[in-house]
């Protein structure tokens, strides 16, 4: 088992933000995490990143809990990607992404540069190596800091041998052609090279690329499983208060498309 959350409980002043959550996610699986705002979906990744402490509970990353482990530890098993994630400096892009190999102080440089390189391919970002990262529009930016995390990883990979990636709404801003390029590299991550990564996602269609869909709804994960499993309109109505149709893809009958019954 990669990574076991057992009872997790958040509190947030007087509200309780997740409520007794228990999973246990393994290595190799792309997991979706879905759900209407303001359900915990944050929350969790939070907790998970060593963010938020718990109220109750426990997280332990291959047997070993996550508050005994230093920030740096923590830096060397895990990727965390959140939603707002703002730099002022005067970087350049290459100096963004190289951001993701400094928990590994034993990396050369030429390790460094082929995690930035291979992490740039992946989003579709390798003409932008050298372009100040200020200069950057939104979409690129989000991309840059998406190649950051994957070097991370990589170094991870690398260093480590075991990849646990966090990412928390990372296809914001992006044009339909990026968010099924990144879609499709983390699926590829998962299965090929065996990283254990969760995704929360505001498009539930996308949640097709995922090997397992967490749904969440009055801060406690009410379904768990495959895509096909579970993105029914039943729960859907659940985890969002409306009417959703869900339709087999016309090109792709293993990907969903998930629709509001009215538009």
């Amino acid at each position: 088992m990669s990574l076991q959350l057992k009872n997790l409980c958040i509190q947030r002043g007087n509200r309780r933000v997740l409520d007794n959550v228990s999973l246990d996610l393994e290595h190799g699986r792309l997991y979706a995490v879905l759900g209407a705002n303001g359900a915990g979906k944050s929350s969790l990744v939070g907790a998970l990143a060593g963010e938020i402490k718990p109220t109750h509970g426990t997280i332990h990353f291959d047997s070993s809990d996550l508050t005994s482990l230093s920030v740096k530890r923590q830096a060397r098993i895990r990727a965390v990607l959140l939603q707002n994630s703002e730099l002022q400096f005067p970087f350049n892009v290459k100096e963004v992404v190289a951001m993701g190999g400094y928990p590994f102080e034993e990396a050369s440089t030429q390790q460094v540069d082929a995690w930035i390189a291979e992490a740039l391919s992946f989003v579709d970002a390798d003409q932008l190596i050298d372009r100040p990262y200020q200069q950057l529009s939104g979409g690129e930016q989000r991309r840059i800091q998406f190649a950051r995390v994957l070097a991370q990883c990589l170094a991870m990979e690398q260093i480590e041998g075991r990849v646990h990636l966090f990412l928390d709404e990372p296809l914001a801003n992006l044009d339909p052609k990026h968010q099924t390029r990144l879609m499709r590299t983390l699926q590829k991550l998962a299965r090929e090279r065996q990283f254990t990564i969760l995704i929360v996602l505001h498009d539930v269609s996308l949640a097709s690329y995922c090997d397992e869909i967490l749904l969440i709804a009055n801060q406690a994960v009410v379904a768990k499983g495959s895509p096909a499993a579970v993105l029914n309109p039943d729960n859907l109505r659940q985890v969002f208060d409306t009417e959703m149709i869900v339709l087999a893809h016309p090109q792709d009958q293993s990907k969903l498309v998930v629709l509001p019954a009215s538009l």
